[in-house]
């Protein structure tokens, strides 16, 4: 990382009106205009002014010449669930401009849980994230059982910002104990999935997340809880976070399984937005992206609020970019100094 070159001036009373000044940068400021060079002053923690800035008066000047000035990036679909307890900065977010994350996306989760079923959330990771048990189990300080108490256990030191959707794998694990992959839920066993997400939502939860990906399994194969729900179940949570009338919904899968007039359904029962995915090229099904793009438009053409989501590069590209050869075990016992 090139360190960029700062000058400090000293403070006169009121004659200092910048604490911080980043001159001659690109600007990009997240308005979808396009960028453009300038200056930026900062006051406490918040910007006070953009363009051409009198720097003679700031407490402090970065000199950006060449570099782009930008808000922090919002990374929507992260599993940081549990990296976040070795990794309060998420490093690899972090490093690459972002700094607010959403976590527990595909269902996936770690609350609500039963002291009982610590091991059982662990194989939903495991095959799904490509993630070694021996770093979860080192890595995870379990301790709580609710949501609430979750995001409390993970909220103590944090270096960016954090929020998480309600997983509904857990929550149906929750539920049906060891029934979740195995069987669907009786009428009763919904209503409680919906008590326990409400619970979530209450506590802070930016809404749910479900996945029907059928290359999703847990860490044995077998199908992962929130594979063995029926429509019914999934439309009465989606319905829930209606109710709540805030959050969006993550639904995982695939063009095909569920069809994307699944989402806008799911969207329309609800009312809330649905963030699909995902859109793709692929040289097998050279066409099917155009296919995606034309069945997204009719969701909005009937009033669907269902987004699909799609790849700026592909994995293989992603993986290239690592600077860890040594994977997830290195991440973590250089987080941890050991």
């Amino acid at each position: 990382m090139t360190k960029m070159p700062v000058a400090e001036a000293p403070v006169n009373g009121n004659s200092v009106p910048y604490d911080l000044l980043i001159r001659n940068g690109r600007i990009v400021d997240g308005s979808g205009m396009p960028g453009f060079f300038g200056d930026v002053a900062i006051r406490g923690s918040s910007v006070v002014a953009v363009g051409k800035v009198d720097g003679s008066r700031a407490r402090r000047t970065i000199n950006a010449d060449g570099l782009v000035v930008a808000p922090g990036f919002i990374d929507h679909h992260t599993h940081m669930d549990a990296q976040i307890f070795w990794d309060p900065v998420a490093s690899a977010s972090a490093w690459h401009g972002v700094t607010s994350i959403i976590m527990a996306n595909c269902g996936l989760g770690l609350a609500p849980c039963r002291p009982e079923d610590h091991d059982a959330l662990l194989k939903t990771f495991i095959r799904v994230e490509a993630m070694p048990r021996p770093l979860l189990e080192a890595g995870i300080p379990w301790g709580w059982q609710s949501f609430s108490e979750y995001q409390a256990a993970f909220s103590n030191r944090l270096g960016l910002n954090v929020g998480a959707l309600a997983g509904h794998h857990p929550i149906r694990r929750y539920v049906l104990r060891d029934d979740a992959n195995q069987r669907a839920a009786t009428d009763a066993e919904i209503e409680e999935m919906v008590l326990q997400l409400r619970a979530a939502l209450q506590a802070g939860a930016l809404g749910l997340t479900t996945d029907r990906n059928p290359r999703h399994a847990q860490e044995d194969g077998s199908p992962l809880p929130g594979h063995l729900a029926e429509d019914r179940e999934v439309f009465a949570l989606a319905a829930e976070v209606g109710r709540f009338g805030a959050g969006a919904i993550q639904a995982g899968g695939n063009p095909a399984i569920p069809p994307v007039d699944w989402y806008g359904d799911l969207s329309l029962h609800s009312g809330r937005p649905v963030l699909w995915q995902a859109i793709n090229h692929r040289w097998s099904q050279p066409d099917q992206w155009r296919e995606d793009l034309a069945a997204a438009a009719r969701q909005f053409q009937r009033g669907a609020r269902a987004y699909g989501l799609t790849f700026a590069l592909g994995i293989e590209s992603v993986r290239a970019m690592s600077p860890y050869t040594g994977g997830f075990e290195e991440l973590y016992f250089q987080s941890a100094g050991t």
